[in-house]
């Protein structure tokens, strides 16, 4: 199983390395990366504490709403 831990771990070296003329978008791939890290994870724990994804965009917005309530 993958472990979404080495994204956000990819985000932290990207924004890390130097090279201004592609800085802006190495922290833009940081960011997605982090936010890709963090929905996954959020993810794999409501499924295995019983949740049902759909896999449609609409887990964005329903991630976010369960762990308010859980």
């Amino acid at each position: 199983m993958f472990d979404w831990s080495d994204y956000l771990e990819l985000s932290r070296q990207l924004v890390g390395e130097s090279g201004a003329t592609i800085q802006e978008a190495r922290q833009r791939c940081a960011i997605s990366r982090a936010y890709y890290a963090a929905f996954c994870r959020a993810r794999n724990y409501l499924v295995d504490h019983g949740a049902t994804i759909t896999e449609t965009v609409d887990d964005h917005r329903l991630i976010q709403a369960r762990l308010r309530n859980y």
